[in-house]
């Protein structure tokens, strides 16, 4: 399915990819509109009962109570004869009734005992009013009746239940109806935030795929094409048909275009190669130069790799080039730098450090290693063989490197060394620590 989408895709013309993203924000987006329209209509049905039935109903159980206790002491002070409290009795009675019959109407299934409590509070009112009345009249003491007004008292506190128990309910079920729609309005808001949020970083996303799909091959071919002479270029690199839109024929000519630069860069980096060793090497000896072995040094140094040093002069240089000429000396110069490379390993580098000068840079070797290796040194150049004159001999200063010295530091503790062994005779291996 995945790839069907894809061959699908790449087969598109631009036009339909660069609108392709609009279409799939708009059908999402509209999605998202009907959601939310649907969850609004629900928020303001529930917020609608809240108000119109919910929150009128909280209003009148609380005032039934309140009126219930303002009757009750009406009725008191009219049984004491000392105000005439029924008149404002029969008015509180008459709002608790209004109020119990709209709660009956309005309540649904959430006061399902609306009617049974409108009755006893019926009974309650008509007992006591008679009683009152009947005290009144006959001027009896308010507790004459004993058991009258027991019956009263009962009826009262039962109401009075019965009131509370409708007030509670009817709070529990504001709270509950307000937490539902605080619920779904945070539930609105929040896949509302997080719906555009998805949206936009969607649009972003596809702009972005777009773009890099449509123009990143064809740039990225121009670059390599602007770039030729850079040494990191990949010159083998083809720029793949990634579709087979305007760009994927532009691509098939441009790789053209590119094969044809293949052949002139491989001769320049070929050319470019030798220029870079050639600059690496002393033209007589062959040997590396004291600015690639500089170099060396700072990378061992960086590298934070312990080395050893081996500075070589050869004994009374000058008094060849004197005596047998510089032809000579240039002679002697590359026997004893082919003699000392061959014996050399690896990894070992071996530079001409100025004139009858050699410096070699060891890793990896302990003291004893390192004046064992000078001494062979020392041995080979001794039993080279020349037409012109006897032998040739050389004069060794070594010197290890640590953490504290620098590179200028531990060659100067090399040169110590030589300097000491040309002033002791010549021809020695001699090592400073």
């Amino acid at each position: 399915m995945i790839s069907r989408i894809k061959v699908y895709y790449d087969n598109m013309t631009l036009f339909k990819k660069m609108v392709l993203p609009s279409i799939i924000v708009l059908i999402l987006a509209l999605s998202y509109v009907i959601f939310t329209f649907y969850e609004s209509k629900l928020v303001a049905s529930q917020n609608n009962f809240l108000q119109n039935k919910l929150v009128p109903m909280l209003e009148k159980t609380l005032e039934n109570k309140i009126w219930l206790n303002q009757m009750a002491e009406n009725f008191a002070f009219s049984a004491s004869f000392e105000v005439d409290g029924l008149e404002n009795a029969d008015k509180h009675a008459q709002d608790i009734e209004k109020n119990l019959i709209w709660i009956e109407k309005n309540s649904q299934y959430i006061l399902s005992d609306a009617n049974k409590t409108l009755q006893k509070f019926n009974y309650y009112y008509t007992h006591t009013k008679d009683m009152i009345e009947a005290m009144i009249n006959n001027k009896d003491s308010y507790f004459s009746n004993e058991k009258q007004l027991n019956n009263v008292f009962e009826s009262f506190k039962e109401v009075e239940v019965s009131f509370d128990v409708m007030h509670k309910i009817v709070k529990l079920k504001v709270e509950e109806e307000s937490s539902k729609i605080d619920k779904r309005m945070n539930f609105i808001l929040t896949n509302g935030f997080v719906g555009i949020t998805l949206l936009i970083c969607f649009l972003i996303t596809m702009a972005f795929l777009i773009y890099f799909n449509i123009r990143g091959s064809f740039i990225k071919l121009l670059n390599e094409l602007t770039s030729i002479n850079d040494e990191k270029t990949d010159i083998k690199k083809r720029l793949l048909k990634f579709s087979n839109d305007e760009f994927g024929v532009l691509s098939e000519k441009l790789n053209k275009v590119f094969a044809s630069y293949e052949s002139k860069y491989n001769k320049l980096d070929e050319e470019k190669s030798k220029v870079l060793e050639m600059a690496k090497r002393d033209k007589l000896t062959n040997l590396y130069n004291r600015h690639h072995g500089e170099d060396i040094l700072k990378k061992l140094i960086d590298s934070n790799i312990k080395y050893s040093l081996i500075l070589m002069d050869i004994d009374n240089f000058k008094n060849v080039n004197d005596t047998y000429g510089h032809l000579v000396g240039d002679k002697v110069l590359k026997n004893v730098a082919s003699e000392i490379n061959t014996i050399s390993r690896k990894d070992d580098v071996v530079c001409r450090w100025g004139g009858e000068e050699f410096l070699i840079i060891l890793t990896n070797v302990t003291k004893i290693q390192l004046e064992l290796k000078a001494e062979k040194y020392r041995m080979t150049i001794e039993n080279i063989k020349f037409d012109e004159l006897n032998k040739v001999t050389a004069s060794f200063g070594l010197s290890q490197s640590n953490s504290i010295l620098s590179s200028e530091e531990v060659i100067k503790k090399a040169d110590n060394a030589l300097y000491k062994a040309k002033r002791i005779g010549k021809n020695c291996v001699l090592f400073e620590a």
